[in-house]
């Protein structure tokens, strides 16, 4: 999977991606499931890089599942809806 970080630039960038789309409002956590608590916790150092030690299992899984979403390659779902639109009629 392209999204699964090997460097520590991979990483970063997976969970901007994440913190992107929640200021967009493109994602939402589901009420109670304290996700929104655990990623509240990450923190920058002053170079704008990610603190590690502020990362713990959460944030790192629901970055990268975010990631792994947007780097899908999407015409295989398009490829499988048009088939069945064509068995359909």
């Amino acid at each position: 999977m392209k999204s699964i970080p090997r460097t520590r630039d991979e990483f970063e960038r997976n969970m901007y991606i994440l913190v992107d789309r929640i200021k967009k409002g493109q994602h939402f956590f589901p009420q109670g499931s304290g996700q929104v608590e655990e990623l509240s916790k990450v923190r920058e150092l002053p170079n704008k890089r990610i603190n590690f030690l502020t990362v713990n299992e959460t944030a790192r899984l629901k970055a990268n599942h975010i990631a792994s979403m947007i780097d899908m390659d999407l015409s295989i779902f398009k490829k499988i809806k048009n088939e069945h639109q064509n068995t359909e009629e």
